[in-house]
């Protein structure tokens, strides 16, 4: 790896890196001029988010090859700073771009591609990108430079594809230094400070850095890392994606897990996809819910609707918030037929509306227990049971016509007996209320009792006279 400095702001390059192998090239060979030129023109410095190890160690650095390079290294410094001070520069005035304002899109598609959008990509040849990544919650957690945007997002999500899920990007027409470093300052400012995977460095390693699978010795580097590589491809997988992500070998030895870039999307493919997205949305259909009394609209896509005995069986797709989530839902014919409908859709926005509107996780995943509405796999009743306001409510919305509830097929429980705390809450609530009652109550209500033991007392003798 090579450090290049600019002012004050390192920039790591790496010859290994797909993202900025030509520029890494470019700027070893300007390590090895034997001057520097006064053009500013003639320094290649790029900056990539994605930092990889040289595949050799390199030995130790003796005191005047490491001048040599600490005076290459300040030469670098005065021509770039020379640049960004040139008429021509100062000349520029370039527009402060607001993070908040930049769409949100995920890094793993619908299709479960890593194929990153970029505003203004159809029109522009971008040679340069910032972008910034977030969380499954939006909550950003890093921020960086690439020349591959693709590869970068690739490297980004096999590192830690538990923090990122979103990315927003910002392309440059060229790789300009002074430009990307004016982005990310503008953001921090916009933040209130770096996101904690600038920040820290322990977070910083983690994104710029392949994984350490934790080796405890020597020996076990090799299946340690084979272990950690199976696991972020599972929870690839679990994310939808369908990519290949074939691990760097060399960097198995070392204990440590890193996935090697790969070429673009062809254009088959890209046809493919496209299709594929024109398809979808005529599959897709728009519904409202209200989330903390704010009007909000998500959209369903139906992958598939398969009749049944008692009604239906759908497969679909939630998109709100610029994140998407799977579910299949069981449509009884009371839904459809008995509201007047001739298809289940209207039954299932409604359902998930009502999920929506109750704050319910889109996800349930591990042990479940009582408490919990299963939202992968659930049905129109239980959705309906469990938020009987909520459903009726976005059923009218979606519908215009007020929902009809069917009491003689709707099961209904009710319970008799209560347990535990309830339990002794309400033994506690029947004692004061037996105190409170006047005497001729109490004495009413003991000779009902007598009465009635010898009932059953009269009852039990009759049944073992007969048993006998």
């Amino acid at each position: 790896s090579i450090l290049c400095k600019s002012g004050a702001s390192p920039f790591v390059l790496s010859s290994s890196s797909h993202c900025c192998r030509q520029q890494s090239v470019a700027l070893q060979q300007h390590y090895r001029a034997p001057h520097v030129s006064s053009s500013a023109s003639t320094v290649s410095c790029a900056s990539c988010s994605v930092s990889c190890p040289s595949t050799s160690s390199p030995g130790p650095i003796s005191d005047s090859l490491r001048d040599r390079r600490k005076s290459r290294r300040q030469s670098c410094s005065v021509t770039v700073a020379a640049a960004a001070d040139s008429p021509a520069a100062a000349g520029q005035e370039q527009e402060v771009i607001k993070l908040s304002s930049l769409q949100s899109s995920p890094i793993i598609n619908e299709q479960g591609l890593i194929n990153p959008a970029v505003p203004g990509g159809e029109d522009h040849d971008f040679k340069a990108f910032v972008f910034a990544i977030y969380d499954p919650h939006m909550k950003i957690q890093y921020t960086g430079f690439s020349a591959d945007l693709r590869n970068t997002l690739r490297t980004m999500v096999g590192r830690r594809p538990d923090k990122a899920h979103y990315y927003k990007v910002v392309g440059l027409p060229e790789l300009n230094q002074e430009r990307m470093l004016q982005i990310r300052n503008a953001w921090f400012e916009q933040l209130g400070g770096p996101p904690i995977g600038n920040k820290l460095t322990l977070e910083r390693n983690m994104w710029q850095k392949p994984v350490d699978a934790g080796a405890i010795s020597a020996r076990g580097k090799r299946g340690a890392a084979e272990e950690q590589c199976r696991q972020l491809q599972d929870q690839l997988r679990l994310m939808g994606c369908v990519e290949e992500f074939t691990p760097n070998e060399q960097l198995m030895d070392d204990g440590m897990v890193d996935f090697l870039p790969v070429g673009g999307i062809s254009e088959e493919t890209s046809n493919a996809l496209k299709a594929s997205q024109q398809e979808a949305k005529k599959r897709t259909r728009k519904a409202k819910t209200s989330i903390d009394g704010v009007d909000q609209s998500f959209e369903v896509r139906y992958d598939s609707i398969m009749k049944t005995n008692g009604g239906y069986m759908v497969d679909v797709a939630v998109n709100i918030d610029n994140r998407s989530t799977r579910h299949r839902v069981v449509v009884g014919e009371h839904y459809v037929q008995g509201q007047g409908l001739s298809s289940p859709e209207v039954a299932v926005e409604s359902a998930m509306a009502a999920l929506l509107e109750a704050k319910l996780p889109r996800q349930t995943e591990g042990l479940m227990t009582m408490g919990m509405f299963p939202t992968n796999y659930f049905s129109v009743a239980g959705a309906e049971q469990w938020f009987p306001e909520e459903f009726a409510k976005a059923f009218q919305w979606n519908t215009g016509k007020p929902y009809k509830e069917d009491q003689d097929k709707m099961w209904r429980f009710t319970r008799t007996r209560s347990y535990g705390a309830a339990f002794v809450d309400e033994q506690a609530r029947m004692q004061r209320e037996a105190e409170e009652r006047p005497a001729h109550e109490k004495q009413e209500d003991a000779e009902r009792e007598r009465a009635k033991a010898e009932e059953e007392a009269r009852e039990d003798a009759e049944y073992a006279k007969n048993a006998v």
